[in-house]
Parts: C-alpha cells; sequence; structure tokens
C-alpha cells in the first residue's frame, strides 16, 4: 500500500513538474508548481522526513510560489509570447532531455538499490533534534557562512535599489531650472502624429 502512494505522490510530481514547463498560461504554471511542491512534501512524511515537508510547504509554498503567484497576476500575463528563433533551440533541449532519461534509464537497471533500515540509536528522536544537532556542531561554521551570504544578498539588493550617484541625482530639483523656466503659454495644434515641437 505505501508503495502505491509512494508511486502515486511521485508520479502526480513528475507530471505537475512537466506541466510547469508546458503549460502556456503563467498563472497555471505557478499553480502546478504549488502542486508540485504539496505533493513532494507527501513523499518526504513518507520517507520520514516531517520537518522537510513541513519547510516545503511553510517556505516554498506559503512564501515563494504565492510570491510567484501574486507577480505573475499582477504583470497580468495572460500567456507566454513566443519568443523569435525558439525553434533554433529545440535540438539542444531535446539532446538534454535524451541525456536526463539516458541517466536515468542507466541509474534505474545499473545501479543496485540498498535497504537502510533505521538505526537503533535514533528511534524515537525527532527529525528537528536530529538535524539541528548536525547543523549546530557539525555544520556550524557552514550554517553562519550561510546567515552570512543571506546578509550580503539582503544589503546588495538595497545598494540595487537605492541606486549610485547618478541615480540620486536625478531625484533631486533642479531650482534654477524651475526658476528660469518662461511664464508664457502658448496654444498649439499639431496635426496627427506630428507631435509638439519643443519649446524655445
Amino acid at each position: 500500500m505505501l508503495s502505491f502512494l509512494f508511486f502515486c505522490f511521485a508520479g502526480v510530481a513528475v507530471l505537475s513538474a512537466v506541466g510547469v514547463i508546458l503549460l502556456p498560461n503563467p498563472i497555471y504554471s505557478v499553480l502546478s508548481l504549488i502542486l508540485t511542491f504539496f505533493v513532494s512534501s507527501a513523499v518526504f512524511i513518507m520517507l520520514g522526513a516531517e520537518l522537510v515537508a513541513m519547510l516545503l510547504v511553510i517556505v516554498y509554498v506559503g512564501a515563494v510560489a504565492v510570491l510567484f503567484l501574486f507577480v505573475v497576476m499582477m504583470l497580468d500575463i495572460s500567456r507566454v509570447r513566443s519568443r523569435h528563433g525558439l525553434v533554433k533551440r529545440y535540438p539542444l533541449g531535446v539532446a538534454c532531455m535524451l541525456l536526463f532519461f539516458g541517466c536515468m534509464v542507466y541509474s534505474i537497471f545499473h545501479v543496485k538499490s540498498a535497504t537502510i533500515g533505521a538505526s537503533e540509536g535514533v528511534v524515537g528522536v525527532g527529525n528537528v533534534f536530529l538535524i539541528g544537532s548536525r547543523l549546530y556542531t557539525e555544520y556550524a561554521y557552514a550554517f553562519q557562512l550561510a546567515g552570512v551570504l543571506l546578509l550580503i544578498a539582503g544589503v546588495g539588493s538595497l545598494v540595487l535599489v537605492a541606486g549610485g550617484g547618478d541615480g540620486r541625482k536625478s531625484l533631486k530639483q533642479d531650482v534654477s531650472q524651475q526658476i528660469g523656466r518662461s511664464s508664457k503659454i502658448r496654444l498649439l495644434s499639431p496635426g496627427v502624429g506630428a507631435g509638439v515641437p519643443d519649446a524655445e
């Protein structure tokens, strides 16, 4: 029964992942991505990794995928436009697909699978305790380094949003230009497509 459920969840995950790529509507693609995360979390629960499953649902579905969905809905993109020259990339995509499936077939028929049983020393211990103990003992420096990298990424994004010196100058008012403007008002009637001439 567990094997049947595992293959059902895995099959749905593969189909929804393919839908992320092939669906022409970006909103449907994001919804398919959310379905992929949900069924993947179900697979992790069956494997005994409850913490990873909950993190997948909370972080990726609750934050990342929903953010993608809101961005796509705000941009009002109904359908992906076909790009010029996309047909030329089909041979490369087909070659990568054949290489991927070749590796899958080789791993299925030539790599021996081993049955891994639960160790007697960790029976009854939760995933949170095991992952936390490994993070803060063996991988403490790597964990802190990941935090520093995230901090650098946050600071870098703020710097990019704030802009450089030219960006700040464009936000300032040019008082002399405002005072020196002419107070004359001209009534123009330009033709269709002619545009308005520059003020003298």
